[in-house]
């Protein structure tokens, strides 16, 4: 196929911004850099991602700032359809789980980043909390996926790229982040 076009500049405005991203958190070119249409179809394909690489292990999705994601997050992070429609057009129920995502555990553990006044917890806190729940989850045999919140609604970070690389150096690949 000929070079050019809308098609083209598309592809590589994208390859354009994978490096950039790849720049910015100094990852490497073997690192895949994801785009969707939202971040709740992107909680939905890691998740994907992670049980492809689980096999038989079980996946306890961990959500970090729940109350600061979108609504649809949490099911998508629970393998469930959080939209009555695919991107294919065919009807699904809310909350009904996708096929091919059995081995992912229905119930999302949740770590709060507010207090109860709703004033931000400090990031040793949160991390404190991440750390009890990850070494939990891989004592009872299950596989986490942490869901880290980069940018809330209301602008909170956490456990933010310092906490993740704490989690990755502490716990290698035995958890999803």
């Amino acid at each position: 196929e000929k070079r050019g076009g809308l098609k083209f500049a598309v592809i590589d405005e994208f390859d354009r911004v994978r490096k950039s991203v790849r720049g910015l958190f100094g990852l490497d070119l073997e690192t895949s850099v994801f785009f969707g249409p939202s971040g709740t179809d992107l909680v939905l394909l890691a998740l994907a991602i992670s049980a492809q690489r689980a096999k038989s292990d079980r996946i306890q999705p961990i959500l970090v700032g729940a109350d600061e994601t979108g609504s649809g997050v949490e099911l998508a992070l629970a393998g469930k359809y959080f939209w009555p429609r695919t991107p294919q057009g065919r009807v699904r129920s809310i909350g009904g789980k996708v096929v091919g995502l059995h081995q992912v555990h229905s119930q999302v553990l949740n770590i709060s980043i507010r207090d109860l006044a709703g004033t931000p917890l400090k990031h040793s806190h949160v991390m404190k909390t991440v750390f009890e729940m990850v070494r939990d989850q891989l004592s009872g045999g299950q596989r986490p996926l942490l869901q880290a919140v980069h940018s809330s609604k209301t602008g909170l970070v956490s456990p933010g790229l310092s906490g993740i690389l704490e989690v990755r150096k502490t716990f290698g690949d035995r958890v999803d982040v």
